[in-house]
């Protein structure tokens, strides 16, 4: 496959699928290729300070330093005169200082940078020793969208080291973090052997990263101290406060914006002060605790004590043995985001507003219908989501019920979960029009739909989240990851990718993710999870659209919402959201009426975009967000021997109309099916298609049409459950990519009826 545009916070589905868990590992080669830079690419400043003003960017460098006096000077002097004063690249030069003894902050304010003691910003927050904690406490004063971070022992310091880190970021937006790495030569005596820095990182950092991160493995020097990237990203995560602030910030901006997002740049060479084995021993304890919070965090890791944070050190010099024993406990700051969240109980804040008054920067919709069981933890997930992961926005939860009986828009009305940036109102929709095919679910999903996009488009918000009201898995990180590929990375349209168990699904399985897939070139899992996340510029164009009156809109609205963004190149990921647990439906007692009205809305879609799909070919992958972990989906109950026997007997039954239907070949072909559990791939899907073709031109009633294709279905179905009854998660999900790719080898033969 044809792998897309780098795209941000993402783990992309590689050319050859490697399955861990039923899901797909990252390919370490890919992303050395695509995302390791040399700083000499960005040597144009001009240009550099050209895209930044058009991008309405401000740049900060920060210099963490501890009794820096030898090399402060020469720092600030280089990056100040070419980077600040010469192009206007840098806005601010800010000096954190950790109470240096000697003259670091007097030679800092002699130069002109502002200086401050780490110590001294928000003494609220009491202080600890560590650069981890002096960048911690830098988020508070810098100005910058952008930061740069820069050690200050750097003896052959370089423009290139700040704008070889800032390039790939300015130019290319699906990058939102860099880090540096370069030779690190040992100096021993007055001479410098070519290698041999790094040794924490061979010794200790490096192998635990490729026994519990490998998708971090290919970051050349996980430790460097020299990385860049946009404020609101870094406010997001925790801060340790030591020797673990390296370790902890890749891990949790893997888990934050995955690894697409994320860059390395040769910087050539660093000289600096180079630290005795002992010190580097110390070193290694602090990292090695951060990195066993993050396995216990992410549950990779149980350990039945803490960790000790006493340090034995056992040294042998002139002749005689000693044991030094120190304390050494890395700290942990939480996310800034998170403690901004006081602003909020500032008393101008702290009244109660109305869905009328000003704008909000996220709409959450949750259509509904006799939902009263479910609604009160759905309200509650995405409360609490919005609350711990955007903190700074304001947000309104809209209900648009389709006339429930149960009390569900009772409920949101006196929900109390509530906080002050969160707005909670109803929107009673009213009877909905008589459809052309039987409608089953929400009454009105399409006009409840319209309602929470226009409402989002008038509060002129920045994206808009649409979550089932059924949903019994939901939780707050399913806003964060829904919502943050558009927020942070100018995304269009987010989809579902959940952990399903193999029989769930069978409408996605056997016939929309295959043919759409195949249609638009790309490989969209779930296109009709019910759950997404839409920018400002996407709702609009929803909105814009003739469809609102139509069957596509009123019944069929999650595929042609997935599919337009497919087809008119709108920007799409996936974001991976764990299990669906929901009310599980039987393919062979449930699903008829749903299968209708998804497979004929998909049908029509494909008169919509002819053109579109006509001139695809390869598949793209489609970007997956999310830190993707095994999930164990629950298992439903089938009748696979109820569907086989419902294939068989109206098999028959059928037989005249199919013959009118589909091609003599396919007729005969089908018909054979009868006495036997197999359904070939290829054979299915020429059955679509032809399915396709005909309800394009009208053979006879659309309705009967679709009517027609039910049995096979449930045929189909009946059949890879019988192939896949002892099968993995893993192993069904390959049968189901052997179905896409009969269908992406008989396009042609779509392709030559349609024309």
């Amino acid at each position: 496959m044809e792998q897309e545009e780098i795209s941000p916070f993402l783990l992309h589905f590689p050319d050859k699928l490697i399955y861990m868990y039923g899901m797909p590992k990252y390919q370490l080669t890919q992303w050395l290729e695509t995302h390791t830079f040399h700083s000499q690419d960005f040597s144009n400043l001009q240009s550099l300070a050209v895209l930044k003003q058009k991008r309405g960017l401000k740049i900060s460098l920060c210099l963490p330093a501890l009794n820096e006096e030898a090399t402060i000077r020469r720092i600030i002097t280089i990056l100040k005169s070419i980077l600040y004063d010469n192009t206007g690249l840098l806005d601010e030069i800010v000096v954190i200082d950790s109470s240096s003894s000697d003259r670091t902050r007097d030679i800092a304010q002699e130069l002109g940078a502002k200086v401050y003691i780490h110590k001294d910003i928000m003494p609220s927050l009491g202080s600890y020793s560590g650069k981890g904690e002096a960048l911690f406490k830098s988020l508070f004063v810098l100005e910058g969208d952008l930061i740069v971070w820069i050690d200050t022992d750097i003896r052959n310091i370089d423009p290139r080291f700040v704008y070889g880190l800032i390039g790939p970021i300015l130019r290319n937006e699906n990058i939102l973090f860099t880090k540096g790495f370069y030779m690190r030569p040992l100096q021993a005596g007055q001479e410098f052997m070519p290698v041999g820095g790094g040794r924490v990182t061979e010794l200790l950092a490096r192998p635990l990263i490729n026994a519990f991160y490998p998708e971090l493995a290919g970051f050349i020097q996980p430790l460097a101290g020299e990385y860049a990237g946009f404020k609101r990203v870094f406010e997001q995560i925790p801060f340790p406060t030591g020797y673990g602030i390296e370790i902890g910030m890749l891990i949790s901006l893997l888990k934050l914006i995955g690894i697409d997002a994320m860059a390395q740049v040769d910087l050539e060479t660093r000289i600096h002060r180079n630290q005795r084995l002992a010190e580097l021993s110390r070193m290694a304890f602090g990292i090695l605790q951060t990195f066993m919070r993050r396995l216990q965090e992410d549950k990779k890791l149980d350990l039945r004590d803490s960790p000790s944070t006493e340090y034995f050190q056992s040294l042998f010099s002139a002749g005689a043995s000693r044991v030094d024993k120190v304390v050494l406990e890395e700290h942990e700051r939480p996310a800034v985001a998170s403690l901004k969240k006081e602003e909020q109980n500032h008393p101008q804040h702290t009244a109660r507003v109305s869905a009328d008054q000003g704008d909000f920067d996220i709409v959450v919709g949750i259509p509904s219908f006799n939902n009263a069981d479910t609604i009160p933890h759905v309200l509650e997930a995405v409360t609490v989501g919005v609350r711990e992961y955007f903190p700074s926005s304001r947000c309104v939860i809209i209900n648009s019920d389709g006339g429930s009986t149960d009390g569900t828009s009772d409920i949101v009305k006196t929900f109390t979960g509530k906080y002050p940036n969160v707005v909670y109102t109803t929107h009673p929709l009213f009877p909905v029009h008589k459809l052309s095919i039987p409608y089953t679910g929400i009454p009105g999903k399409g006009s409840a739909v319209k309602l929470v996009l226009e409402k989002a488009q008038e509060y002129g918000a920045k994206a808009c989240v649409l979550v089932d009201a059924d949903l019994r898995s939901i939780s707050p990180e399913w806003i964060e990851n829904l919502l943050g590929p558009i927020l942070y990375n100018q995304y269009d349209f987010v989809a579902p990718y959940y952990s399903r168990y193999k029989y769930d699904g069978t409408i996605t399985n056997m016939i929309i993710y295959p043919l759409t897939t195949a249609l638009y070139g790309r490989s969209l899992r779930q296109p009709i999870g019910g759950d997404f996340c839409i920018s400002r510029n996407l709702f609009k164009t929803y909105l814009e659209k003739p469809v609102w009156d139509t069957d596509i809109a009123r019944f069929g609205i999650d595929i042609w919402l997935s599919t337009l963004a497919l087809a008119e190149g709108y920007k799409v990921c996936q974001s991976y959201l764990g299990t669906k647990i929901h009310k599980a439906k039987d393919p062979a007692v449930d699903l008829v009426d749903m299968f209708m009205q998804v497979v004929g809305t998909t049908f029509m879609l494909m008169e919509t975009y002819r053109s579109t799909w006509s001139e695809s070919g390869e598949i793209t992958s489609v970007s997956l967000y999310g830190f993707v972990y095994e999930a164990v989906p629950e298992p439903i109950a089938v009748d696979v021997d109820r569907m086989q026997r419902r294939f068989t007997d109206e098999l028959s039954a059928i037989e005249s109309i199919l013959r009118s239907i589909v091609s003599e070949g396919t007729f005969q072909d089908t018909m054979k099916l009868a006495d036997t559990k197999e359904f070939p791939n290829d054979l299915w899907a020429r059955i679509v298609y032809e399915f396709a073709y005909a309800f394009h031109v009208k053979k006879m009633d659309r309705n009967s049409i679709l009517k027609v294709l039910v049995p096979l279905y449930l045929g189909k179905v009946a059949s890879f459950i019988y192939k896949t009854l002892y099968s993995s998660a893993q192993q069904a999900e390959e049968s189901v990519e052997g179905i896409v790719k009969s269908f992406l080898e008989q396009k042609p033969f779509l392709k030559g009826m349609w024309e």
